[in-house]
């Protein structure tokens, strides 16, 4: 249910969380696709196509890409496509997968649905990474596989993950959701599934669709048979999509934004309840039903279409905002602060009253937000398994504050004010306010 809230005084002007990644331009295409015929087929050709050139665009050392057709897939979401994976693979009931301790709600739901069991793995909150030393304490004879997920848009390094997994004959999930930058990183070539988001929140948004990339080709046609046998997402459930979107799209402007925070407030509910719920893929209904869908040719059209376009420009604006963050929030304690490579996918930082801070900024003008994704920490077994309390205590005092490449110098540092105040009110009532 929606939370209600009482009247109080109006918002300021309001910057919001974070606009949606794609043009007007792409949502009046996508409009447009979802009334005509489409190729089905050559539109999966292209796709694999340009993915393949997405891959292939970044200079490194890492060995070339053993990509090809028989090995990308493409599927309705993440969720899809690893459910998709994990009926291929057809694991042992009881077999365990070993999941990074903070991940999307829904991964440790599905293996929990083909008999598996999630066991959490602490992250290090500093660098974003996954230990090794955390592995090795949770692996047990029944571990088949290590499902670790990027976050907030840092990429921590695979290769000790995958030494860790080949010692123990383990199969690497890499979870690329938060981390697609769209400059030829395409996740770790030696991770046996890597998967790749572009739902509604997500960098180069399509409104949907997945990218998954095999190792293994037999793998990866036993997943595509699996959902061979799905029904086809409808074009006019892709078309409600677009029109929401659309909405959501024209309410981020900054007056749009205000009026609505200010609509939802005089109403009595909360606009971040709204919001939160508004951007989910799957809400309500039959959870499973939802995800076991193909996606539509519309949204392949999309998709193809964000694949062809260059982000660069925003992901440069995004490194830079979030150096101006770094530099006006002078030693605030944030997630991955000492991350190797960030994209800045968003901007979550710690601190000990969040909820009151994330208050106390709405009636400055920033729209900031503790539901802003569908992350979640991965309960432990028992009481007698390793505790993740890194992660746990990280979901504890997290705040996601607003943070797009439209804000100026300016926009910062009146956000640095806001929370100084915030915390100076702090300081008389406890010795270790702020962050």
């Amino acid at each position: 249910m929606l939370q209600r809230i009482g009247s109080g005084v109006d918002y300021a002007a309001m910057i919001p969380r974070k606009q949606l990644d794609i043009g007007w331009t792409d949502l009046i295409a996508a409009f447009g696709r979802s009334l005509v015929p489409l190729d089905r087929l050559r539109l999966g050709r292209e796709l694999e196509t340009a993915w393949k050139i997405v891959g292939a665009s970044r200079q490194t050392t890492d060995p070339p890409p053993r990509d090809n057709s028989s090995t990308i897939l493409t599927a309705l979401s993440v969720r899809s496509g690893f459910d998709a994976t994990l009926t291929a693979l057809d694991w042992p009931p009881g077999s365990e997968v070993l999941v990074s301790a903070i991940t999307i709600r829904d991964m440790p739901r599905i293996l929990v649905e083909h008999g598996l069991r999630a066991v959490p793995v602490d992250v290090d909150m500093g660098p974003l990474t996954v230990p090794v030393d955390n592995l090795a304490r949770a692996v047990t004879p029944q571990t088949r596989g290590i499902l670790v997920a990027h976050l907030f848009g840092s990429q921590m390094p695979m290769q000790p993950i995958i030494d860790f997994a080949r010692e123990h004959g383990l199969l690497v999930f890499e979870d690329c959701a938060q981390a697609y930058t769209g400059d030829g990183n395409a996740g770790h070539p030696e991770s046996d599934v890597r998967l790749f988001s572009f739902g509604p929140i997500k960098t180069a948004t399509a409104l949907g669709g997945a990218v998954l990339t095999f190792r293994d080709a037999g793998l990866r046609n036993r997943a595509e048979a699996i959902q061979v046998t799905w029904p086809i997402q409808s074009r006019s459930n892709f078309l409600r999509r677009v029109l929401r979107f659309g909405m959501f799209k024209f309410v981020s402007s900054r007056l749009a934004f205000t009026i609505f925070a200010n609509g939802c407030r005089w109403l009595g509910v909360s606009h971040d309840d709204v919001l939160s719920r508004g951007v989910r893929g799957f809400a309500g209904g039959d959870f499973f039903q939802r995800i076991r869908r193909r996606p539509s040719s519309p949204l392949l059209s999309l998709l193809l279409r964000r694949l062809r376009q260059h982000h660069g420009e925003r992901l440069a604006r995004r490194r830079v905002l979030a150096q101006e963050f770094d530099t006006v929030l002078n030693g605030i304690d944030r997630p991955g602060r000492s991350a190797r490579d960030h994209s800045f996918w968003v901007y979550p930082i710690h601190h000990d009253r969040p909820d009151e801070l994330m208050q106390h900024l709405w009636q400055a003008g920033f729209d900031a937000t503790r539901g802003a994704s569908s992350m979640g920490l991965v309960e432990p077994l028992s009481s007698d398994a390793p505790q993740p309390r890194a992660a746990s205590e990280s979901l504890r005092r997290l705040l996601y504050l607003p943070f797009d490449p439209s804000m100026t110098a300016a926009d910062v540092r009146r956000l640095g004010r806001a929370m100084s105040e915030f915390d100076e009110q702090l300081a008389p009532h406890s010795e270790n306010a702020g962050y």
